[in-house]
């Protein structure tokens, strides 16, 4: 008797039909699934933007983006200097070393002034005039003293006369010697104080003459320019040295750029350094 082995039950229709079900679904899965992939993956592409083109791409080359080539301008390698440039803002000012402010070497009041600002005067021109009384007082002591002088020296001539004939005392040829002197001294001293007021000999004698007390002191520019200020009037009392001067005279022929630099750049600037104004 032979045995043999079990045979396996032929598939029933039924079986046949869920096989070919449970395939075309795993099929449809996978469809789904690979869909889905591609929607995200293009979705991310589109996300991210474009790699650009512009930059450097070699030693030497740079890219450009086209819409970038309107705003550059081709040209020439060149080379130029630049300088440390340093601005400030200033003045023109006169020159201070050819400026001179013209006081009164005495106290007086103006009597006169016979220029205005902006005159051109010459060195020695009198500006104005001041009534000083130490003048007066100067010229009140030479027309005494000139008197004084003048009858000690008829005195003398007397008494030399009467001394010859020996007429009169030793001494009092002596005394109207010693008068005489002393009056000539004093003569000379006042002489010697209305020179002081910029008087010459012409000027003084004249006085002398004429007996003239009431004189004005001639205030005179010292340097040949223009009158940039101006403070005197007739009647002010001046003092000297006080300011305001009464006139400023200042040489137009050269001029002072006055330019205000912070300290913290004072170490920038260098004598003779040139500058632009």
């Amino acid at each position: 008797m032979t045995a043999s082995a079990p045979q396996k039950p032929a598939p029933t229709q039924s079986s046949k039909r869920l096989g070919i079900i449970a395939g075309a679904a795993l099929i449809c899965i996978a469809a789904v699934g690979g869909v889905i992939y591609a929607g995200t993956h293009n979705a991310q592409a589109e996300e991210a933007p474009a790699e650009s083109i512009a930059g450097k791409v070699d030693k030497g080359i740079v890219r450009v983006q086209p819409d970038q080539v309107a705003s550059f301008e081709i040209g020439k390698p060149e080379t130029h200097e630049f300088r440390n440039v340093r601005h400030s803002i200033g003045i023109i000012d006169f020159n201070q070393d050819r400026t001179s402010k013209v006081y009164s070497p005495y106290q007086g009041r103006v009597s006169q002034v016979l220029v205005k600002a902006g005159d051109d005067v010459k060195a020695g021109q009198v500006l104005y005039t001041l009534a000083v009384p130490d003048m007066a007082q100067a010229a009140s002591a030479l027309i005494s003293t000139s008197a004084t002088l003048r009858n000690a020296n008829e005195t003398l001539k007397r008494t030399e006369a009467l001394a010859k004939d020996n007429s009169i005392p030793q001494k009092e040829y002596l005394q109207a010697q010693t008068d005489q002197q002393t009056a000539r001294a004093a003569y000379d001293a006042a002489r010697q104080n209305l020179r002081l007021f910029d008087l010459g000999d012409a000027e003084i004698s004249r006085i002398e003459k004429d007996r003239k007390i009431g004189l004005e002191f001639a205030v005179k520019s010292p340097i040949a320019g223009r009158v940039t200020q101006r403070a005197a009037q007739p009647g002010q009392l001046v003092q000297p040295g006080s300011d305001p001067a009464p006139m400023v005279v200042s040489d137009m022929r050269s001029l002072w750029m006055v330019a205000n630099v912070p300290e913290s750049e004072f170490s920038q600037y260098s004598i003779g350094q040139p500058v632009q104004v």
